[in-house]
């Protein structure tokens, strides 16, 4: 039987890079086709497979129960929210995700997110074209002098700290993680 490592959550474009690497190492890669929500069929799809890549699918327990064949799940991402860290360690199967997984676009998304409050821009946006120049608002709110708070200085908080010190009067974190 050929090691054969699974793909249970699809939406990327192309996997060729993953097949690449693992055919370089003795491996053979699937990718579910499947329906995103059928947990059963996804376990099924995994039953002798050694490796899963996951996304959004919850690995717990009682999906864990019975695969027996595997030994690895990495999480497209970062954390592990959707995956139960106790039950794996119990069926010995390691746990790993993706370091540095968008950190840039999600710091870019929350700055975006900002802009977006600051002017008002959603309620307003079929106003836009009609009384382009004009402000949204009598007293218009400038980052210039205030104070940006995060919670979490992981990588994705960090990044974003980093890129509104530019922005911000003053940056301000908390991490329970972190000593400041």
């Amino acid at each position: 039987m050929k090691n054969r490592i699974v793909v249970i959550d699809g939406g990327y474009e192309s996997y060729e890079q993953e097949k690449r690497l693992l055919q370089d190492a003795g491996y053979e890669l699937d990718i579910f086709q499947g329906e995103r929500h059928d947990r059963g069929s996804k376990k099924s799809f995994i039953n002798d497979a050694v490796g899963v890549f996951v996304r959004w699918t919850s690995i717990d327990r009682d999906f864990l129960h019975g695969l027996d064949h595997l030994k690895a799940i990495v999480r497209y991402g970062v954390g592990y929210d959707n995956i139960d860290l106790d039950a794996a360690t119990h069926h010995s199967i390691s746990v790993a995700n993706v370091q540095g997984y968008a950190n840039h676009s999600v710091s870019d998304h929350a700055l975006a997110l900002m802009f977006s409050c600051l002017r008002t821009l959603k309620p307003h946006e079929r106003r836009l074209s009609k009384d382009f120049g004009k402000p949204q608002r009598k007293d218009i709110f400038e980052l210039h002098n205030k104070t940006l708070g995060i919670v979490g200085l992981g990588r994705i908080g960090s990044t974003l700290a980093n890129k509104a010190c530019a922005l911000f009067k003053e940056v301000v974190a908390v991490d329970p993680y972190v000593d400041l």
